[in-house]
């Protein structure tokens, strides 16, 4: 299940506040809707993986993705909003399977949180993926 997160929610988010013990191959997502706190997200965003581009239309943004975490900032009404979606643990796979996780889901989300929010429509355009 998403999450808005506030100053003192994305502090305890850093902090590993609340850290709980969670099945292989957990999820967290989370919408950090405070402009403030998601230029936390900023850098992760820009060099945290492989760079993902918004199709036409839609909000401005930005983001990347890698193996075990997506982040995408959006700029909406209110500022800027990040959108993060990270694998808690690392799911061991047969032939690799499983590792598109994150890629799979960051587009759905995005697109159903920012559509929640009223800043969407986003669909975000992922990099062809060479074997």
């Amino acid at each position: 299940m998403a999450r808005a997160v506030t100053a003192a929610g994305l502090v305890g988010v850093l902090l590993g506040a609340g850290t709980v013990a969670r099945p292989p191959g957990a999820l967290l997502l989370t919408t950090v809707v405070d402009p403030t706190l998601a230029q936390v997200f900023a850098d992760e965003a820009d060099y945290g993986g492989t760079r993902l581009d918004r199709a036409k239309g839609g909000p401005e943004g930005f983001g990347s993705i890698n193996v075990t975490r997506g982040v995408y900032l959006a700029q909406c009404q209110t500022g800027q909003v990040a959108f993060v979606i990270e694998r808690m643990n690392a799911v061991s796979s047969v032939k690799g399977q499983g590792a598109d996780l994150v890629r799979a889901l960051l587009p759905k989300y995005v697109e159903a949180d920012a559509e929640r929010l009223g800043c969407g429509p986003i669909r975000l355009r992922l990099p062809e993926v060479l074997e």
